[in-house]
């Protein structure tokens, strides 16, 4: 973390747990770096420091020091502990905060659940394994043909593709033992 601004006199300001980060300007008080970085924190008082909702804990970097809002807020035990009152505090350096479940508007919530829904898939490329019986005298039909039929006992259209492609076809299944994957 560093203790000099970055470019333009800036600090960031990371929030934890909810892993947000925002760039303020020095004079922005932790609250409204809260609001930047979309995090909302419970501020009844409307951030003029009475209420003592928008308690957080600083876990690393600088911050202004305690203001007599915040001793009158937050008892000797929590400000040992590094609770401010983000209302109150400013950065004075790059600063992580650790924000207490109590402090935020909603409940942060993880989704480990989800509601399942069935998908039907339809690729428009599918892969097909044929195997052909081997040519004989009984059976002269052109290699094309003979697999069209396959594909069709397989519930698919005729094979198409370029010409090339469709003239390697009968030298793929002679040297593949008339087995191929078509796609």
């Amino acid at each position: 973390m560093s203790s000099e601004p970055h470019s333009g006199q800036k600090w960031i300001v990371d929030l934890e747990p909810i892993g947000r980060r925002v760039e303020v300007e020095p004079g922005t008080n932790l609250l409204e770096a809260a609001q930047r970085a979309g995090v909302d924190l419970v501020a009844s008082c409307g951030g003029i420091g009475i209420c003592g909702t928008c308690r957080v804990r600083i876990t690393q970097g600088k911050v202004t020091p305690v203001s007599l809002t915040e001793e009158e807020s937050l008892d000797a035990a929590q400000l040992k502990a590094g609770f401010r009152l983000a209302c109150q505090a400013e950065p004075l350096s790059d600063v992580r905060l650790d924000i207490p479940p109590e402090s935020l508007t909603s409940v942060q919530q993880m989704q480990v659940e989800g509601q399942e829904s069935q998908v039907l898939l339809s690729p428009l490329v599918v892969a097909v394994d044929l195997a052909l019986e081997e040519p004989n005298l009984e059976d002269l039909r052109a290699d094309l043909a003979r697999v069209d039929e396959k594909l069709a006992c397989q519930g698919y259209g005729p094979l198409r593709g370029s010409l090339s492609l469709l003239g390697q076809l009968s030298h793929v299944l002679r040297h593949s033992n008339w087995k191929a994957r078509l796609a």
